[in-house]
């Protein structure tokens, strides 16, 4: 489960969940720690240094062509 986290306490009842941006062929799956890489935009981490936007709150499918994705930004999560 590397890059990923699982909700343990949300902070204001829904994580303060925000709406980002994402590539309509991204396949995100719930829970993926998600990178800054645009302005409002969110990919999947993949390196120990990138700027953090959050957790992804739900699924997105990579056929779905959903360019918009729920991301928690503040409560307790873990690895």
């Amino acid at each position: 489960m590397a890059n990923e986290a699982v909700k343990v306490e949300l902070t204001n009842q829904d994580g303060f969940q925000r709406t980002f941006t994402c590539a309509s062929d991204a396949a995100i799956t719930k829970g993926t720690l998600l990178k800054f890489s645009g302005d409002r935009l969110a990919a999947k981490s993949d390196a120990d240094l990138d700027p953090i936007a959050g957790i992804a709150a739900m699924s997105k499918q990579a056929d779905d062509y959903s360019t918009k994705i729920s991301v928690w930004t503040n409560g307790i999560l873990v690895e």
